[in-house]
């Protein structure tokens, strides 16, 4: 795909002031537009959506906003790598003519063209979000176009092995751009290398979709699961120490190649060629370690598959 678009958000803050300052510095509006007023050009390797309601208005398109386009449809888009712009444009306009809404909502951020949603999407907003858990300690919030995603400091800990501390906190992430729920889910940190990984279980995780959604009741379930945070720790360390056992190559090989299929990164090869036998607990800090070379998203992805090696162990 020989497309350029322009540079969107891509920042990590380790507090809520800079994280906040930081989102403030972006002129974003909504625009509330009926879908047969609007379609897609291209000039000089980049897209523009066009808004014809009354005025013409131009803006420059996002990667996001053309991925969001595509994900509303369920295209896989990674196909669009074999694509050229003329047949991204057409397509784009035919997938906007067929869109059964009334009316879409187009976010506009710094003249840009970011995201377009259902005239049904609730937006919880970063800002508001990260104000109300900030109270709860902010450790770390990572910012772009796609999504924010509100790490909690560790509030219990667990020494599941003598000299191995885990801190446990939780993750809170939202997409203001449409492309997931808004997630709430348990945290885990080894201390002695700060590898981490994500608990997706149902005890440990929630999820929120963004239509017809009360944004309170994502401050209130956060609250309830830290209430809870030191029961399901108990329960997460017990099965930690369950995890010395050897982990069959088989299981290597799929773990391998789930992370291919998100990612697009081979990380256990390099295993998967040796006879050496680990076991869970190993593959588990062997996969936290590597998932720390790549962006964040990819990280999160790993860190969660990771995650998984602790939720399975009977």
């Amino acid at each position: 795909m020989r497309v350029l678009f322009p540079e969107g958000k891509n920042a990590c803050f380790s507090g809520a002031v800079e994280a906040i300052d930081y989102l403030h510095s972006f002129n974003t509006k909504t625009i509330l537009i009926e879908p047969e007023k609007i379609f897609v050009r291209n000039e000089d390797k980049a897209l523009y959506l066009v808004i014809f309601d009354g005025s013409t208005y131009e803006y420059l398109i996002r990667r996001s906003f053309l991925e969001k386009l595509f994900k509303w449809y369920s295209f896989p888009i990674r196909q669009l790598e074999y694509f050229d712009i003329d047949t991204i444009t057409a397509m784009c306009n035919d997938y906007i003519i067929n869109i059964k809404a009334k009316y879409v909502n187009i976010k506009i951020e710094d003249g840009d063209a970011l995201t377009i949603t259902s005239e049904k999407f609730s937006d919880v907003n970063d800002i508001e979000l990260i104000q109300n858990l900030d109270t709860q300690g902010i450790e770390r919030i990572f910012i772009d176009d796609y999504t924010t995603s509100i790490r909690i400091e560790e509030k219990f800990r667990m020494k599941p092995f003598r000299g191995d501390e885990f801190g446990m906190g939780m993750l809170i992430s939202n997409s203001e751009t449409g492309f997931s729920a808004v997630k709430i889910k348990d945290y885990l940190l080894r201390y002695v290398c700060s590898n981490g990984a994500y608990i997706h279980e149902t005890n440990s995780t929630a999820k929120f979709y963004h239509y017809n959604l009360f944004v309170q009741s994502v401050f209130d379930k956060v609250n309830a699961m830290l209430e809870d945070i030191e029961v399901r720790g108990g329960k997460i360390e017990a099965r930690i120490r369950k995890m010395e056992e050897p982990i069959s190559s088989e299981s290597i090989l799929q773990i391998n190649k789930n992370i291919t299929r998100a990612t697009a990164i081979k990380l256990l090869n390099d295993v998967i060629d040796t006879d050496r036998t680990l076991s869970r607990y190993e593959l588990f800090n062997l996969i936290t370690e590597r998932a720390k070379a790549f962006d964040q998203t990819r990280r999160m992805i790993i860190e969660g598959i990771a995650g998984n090696l602790v939720e399975t162990v009977n």
